[in-house]
């Protein structure tokens, strides 16, 4: 639990920067389809994931 919680945070912000970076290049050059192609969708999904149980166990632990 307590490796989860150290790299939880870390896969956030990679995925979080990706995306951030994914959009950047995508309004210079949309015909590269950064964002609209299946492998972003993906990766949008994982980002909602990690960023959910981040949450969650941030809320946990401030709780106790």
């Amino acid at each position: 639990m307590k490796t989860i919680t150290k790299i939880l945070p870390h896969i956030t912000l990679i995925l979080a920067v990706m995306f951030i970076v994914f959009l950047v290049l995508d309004n210079y050059n949309p015909t590269m389809n950064f964002v609209n192609n299946d492998i972003s969708v993906v990766l949008l999904w994982i980002l909602c994931g990690t960023a959910l149980v981040n949450a969650l166990l941030l809320m946990v632990k401030e709780r106790r």
